[in-house]
């Protein structure tokens, strides 16, 4: 591998598989671990740099021949979530990945290296998505046939299934979607959109776009399940559920929750409704069984109602016992400007040690979210509650964030809309508003369903 690297002068790697795939190995680690070094042959690789998001990951090495003392820098883009012989679940995060990929300035200007394990699938699906955005740039039209025959005539195979030929479709069509934007321009770029309702276009075409995978949602509706639903309308595909694993009394394994991906991480939020009476105990089993430490609440709740349970004790220094945990409040903050409440819980699993609890901490948005509003009256507040949210997932390890409201969905969608953009500007110094959204839908699509919340975001 590294003598063709450096026989063809390439500075650039395209990984499209992962090491290991469904138990099978799929293909050697080739390079050096982070702040490490390796030598294969008469070829040295030191690692310089590695950095994550939530799809690939960069990472940069010295590749130096003993042979003749040169060094060269070899930049190697790592795209980790492409299935094997199938296809992702939507193009974005692959046409975002092949924008980084061509960010970089190549300084020799050798071709680049693709692979995934066999070669051909996922590197031709690639390599033709690749092809067709240059061809589409300089003729203003594509031949996806075409293109694809003339690879095949270089190398047998490429774009390996009908999935894979859809999928290059798919991508094409997405990324005539021109949707990101500088933060040096955002402003600008949004009055733009908003004065000459480009915005209320631009989610008419996000609102069509479908995944290529069917939901299948038997769990969710099944007699003993479908009365932990708050809407049928709101439930989580087989495939992307949550499910628990610590047994309960009158429990099974089903919660109405999905992960939620964030921009540097795949899994960064766990999305569910507000627990209903019935259903708090499978909140802590969850937060217990998916090690997530910190809880969003959005929502306004009526203690009053029945079906809007407190899933915590009242009173500061009392415990309570919920299914196979017990659950102490040690503290309740009210945050500077009021809006934001922290409480602080000690949560005990029977049988373990309660000298050491694992601590979660609660973040309610209160007084700024009228009951039927689709926006928060202060949109600063939502803002300092990230921020208050960032600070404590640095400190308790970064679990994934489970955020609830009523529906599970209206609410959360917002807030993790909200939350990937930030991530991405202060990543690429640049928003892409209408792939955040869809980032967000891909495991719950009822995230984010009108253009006001679009827009705001």
């Amino acid at each position: 591998m590294w003598r063709m690297v450096w026989q063809v002068e390439s500075n650039t790697i395209v990984m499209l598989a992962n090491l290991n795939e469904n138990d099978k190995e799929k293909c050697s680690q080739y390079w050096p671990e982070k702040s490490g070094k390796r030598t294969w042959g008469h070829f040295t690789t030191e690692s310089i740099s590695e950095e994550k998001v939530a799809d690939y990951v960069v990472r940069q090495f010295t590749l130096r021949n003993q042979e003749t003392g040169e060094v060269r820098r070899i930049r190697q883009l790592h795209f980790t979530s492409w299935p094997d012989r199938g296809t992702p679940q939507y193009a974005y995060p692959l046409l975002a990945f092949h924008r980084k990929v061509h960010s970089f300035d190549r300084a020799i200007r050798g071709p680049l290296v693709v692979h995934c394990s066999a070669g051909v699938g996922r590197t031709g699906t690639f390599m033709a998505i690749d092809i067709l955005i240059q061809q589409a740039a300089a003729e203003g039209k594509i031949d996806v046939s075409q293109c694809i025959r003339q690879l095949r005539t270089q190398r047998m195979n490429m774009v390996q299934t009908l999935d894979q030929y859809v999928f290059v479709y798919q991508a094409m069509i997405e990324s005539s979607q021109a949707t990101v934007v500088p933060c040096s321009t955002l402003k600008q770029t949004f009055e733009e959109l908003c004065k000459n309702r480009q915005i209320e276009q631009q989610f008419e075409r996000l609102s069509a776009l479908k995944p290529l995978t069917k939901k299948v949602r038997c769990a969710a509706l099944e007699p003993n399940n479908v009365g932990k639903n708050r809407n049928v309308d709101i439930i989580p595909d087989d495939q992307q559920r949550l499910f628990l694993v610590t047994p309960a009394k009158e429990g099974n394994n089903y919660i109405n929750a999905v992960y939620v991906h964030g921009y540097k991480e795949l899994n960064a939020n766990i999305i569910t409704q507000s627990p209903m009476t019935s259903t708090v105990v499978d909140l802590w089993r969850m937060l217990a069984d998916y090690d997530s430490r910190t809880v969003v609440r959005l929502d306004d709740c009526d203690v009053t109602d029945d079906q809007c349970a407190t899933y915590w004790p009242t009173d500061e220094g009392t415990a309570q016992q919920f299914g196979p945990f017990q659950v102490e409040l040690v503290q309740t903050v009210v945050s500077a400007t009021t809006f934001v409440t922290v409480r602080e819980f000690n949560l005990t699993r029977a049988g373990s040690n309660k000298q050491n609890p694992t601590v979660v901490k609660q973040f309610q948005l209160t007084g700024v979210w009228s009951q039927g509003a689709s926006l928060p009256s202060n949109k600063k507040v939502v803002l300092e509650l990230l921020g208050l949210v960032e600070k404590w997932q640095q400190m308790s390890g970064n679990g994934p964030v489970t955020v609830h409201c009523s529906d599970g969905a209206s609410r959360c969608g917002l807030l993790c809309a909200a939350s990937y953009v930030l991530e991405q500007l202060k990543v690429e110094q640049e928003v892409d508003v209408f792939h955040a959204v869809q980032h967000v839908r891909t495991t719950r699509p009822q995230l984010v369903t009108d253009t006001v919340s679009s827009s705001k975001t």
